[in-house]
């Protein structure tokens, strides 16, 4: 019997480029871990304003981050080191999961009250609002709360959106304009200038079943560390009155992710939207928040439309 010889040592070891290649892809691991990390760095750097922004900025890109360390750890190592890669994520995402404020439930009756809303970003250059009122008609869209609608976008929804005729536009030439669009009778209608004076629209629906108090919001995104701060504050100031009124539905391009540290300490607030990512396609940072009365029905994203951000369609119920 002939037995081959043994394969030698230097047989089995990579080659130089895959050596190279797999010390990279560890790295890029160690890096995507410490993405997943960033909504920690920015709360534990709470004392430094500066620091915390930076870090906070870092948070919005979980669904990046995650996606990199699974790939880096199945292709840097193998064996048993691969599944010890792979298994030390999940402390790290149900971390994450922990961090996010609630969802919303999901409604397990149909109950005797329901209102479907479209949150939408349409993007300051956009002028023509007829295909996102073209969908809105197709989901049956009960409430439109939009942001960016400039004086040419509000001119267009009050000559085209004649099916929604409860509405209230307060355009900007700047990305601030808010508009409120209802099948259902609004009223108490008001503009507030929140922190930062970044003006919140607030009003009362009057939809079958029950007034709903609605607010669309568009803090400024976290360009600096004031508007960090700013934004925090915005979204703690809503999470108050939602628990000052658990029937209040908000609505709009948040600039902050579920994971950002803006939503540290929440009560009140639920996220009905489910984190969908909005921006671009990729991060979340559109929101459909409510009450501890809403449940949801249904949850999904508007197709692309002339922005950079995806629309938002909720279905309450209650």
């Amino acid at each position: 019997m002939r037995l081959s010889p043994p394969v030698p040592d230097s047989a089995l070891s990579p080659t130089p480029f895959i050596a190279a290649l797999r010390t990279r892809l560890r790295l890029l691991y160690g890096l995507a871990l410490l993405g997943i990390a960033s909504p920690w760095l920015s709360r534990a750097a709470e004392a430094s304003p500066t620091l915390a922004w930076l870090a906070d900025l870092v948070t919005h890109w979980q669904f990046v981050f995650v996606t990199l360390a699974m790939l880096a750890a199945g292709l840097a190592w193998r064996g048993l080191a691969r599944l010890a890669a792979i298994a030390a994520l999940a402390p790290a995402l149900a971390g994450l999961w922990w961090l996010m404020p609630p969802l919303a439930p999901t409604a397990d009756t149909p109950g005797s009250q329901r209102l479907r809303l479209l949150t939408a970003n349409v993007h300051l250059d956009t002028t023509d609002p007829r295909a996102l009122l073209t969908w809105a008609r197709s989901q049956q869209v009960d409430v439109l709360m939009l942001q960016e609608i400039s004086p040419a976008y509000a001119q267009a929804l009050d000559t085209l959106a004649g099916d929604y005729p409860f509405r209230h536009l307060a355009p900007r030439d700047d990305p601030f304009g808010l508009g409120l669009l209802s099948r259902h009778p609004l009223r108490e209608v008001r503009i507030d200038a929140g922190p930062g004076r970044i003006p919140m629209l607030l009003a009362t629906v009057d939809a079958p079943g029950g007034a709903v108090p609605v607010i669309v919001a568009h803090p400024f995104p976290p360009l600096s560390a004031e508007a960090h701060r700013n934004r925090a504050d915005t979204i703690r100031q809503l999470d108050r009155l939602a628990e000052a009124s658990p029937a209040l539905v908000i609505a709009g391009d948040l600039n902050a992710s579920p994971w950002s540290s803006a939503f540290a300490g929440v009560q009140g607030l639920r996220i009905a939207s489910r984190g969908l990512p909005t921006w671009h396609g990729v991060l979340p940072i559109d929101h459909v928040l409510v009450g501890r009365d809403w449940p949801q029905q249904r949850a999904t994203r508007a197709p692309p439309m002339a922005s950079d951000h995806r629309g938002l369609f909720v279905e309450l119920v209650r």
